[in-house]
């Protein structure tokens, strides 16, 4: 993914997000198989960065549902 536009924003295609999102939850499966892992947004996020940012990573987590990794969880 290319380093954003403008620093501070939530501005990555969603797509892409996504996707690079999944693949960081499946290197992390890989090298934990059995944890649960916990998924939340860095405090700085704020407005429609924020919305952005968790239905993207939610939509991440969906993905690695759907392919039966259940132990990924959204802390709020």
């Amino acid at each position: 993914m290319e380093p954003p536009a403008n620093p501070g924003h939530f501005n990555p295609p969603r797509s892409a997000f996504v996707a690079n999102y999944v693949d960081l939850l499946e290197q992390v499966r890989a090298q934990h198989p059995s944890a649960p892992i916990f998924c939340t947004v860095a405090p700085p996020l704020f407005g429609n960065d924020m919305v952005e940012a968790r239905a993207a990573i939610g939509e991440a987590i969906a993905a690695r549902a759907a392919a039966g990794d259940t132990a990924i969880q959204w802390v709020d």
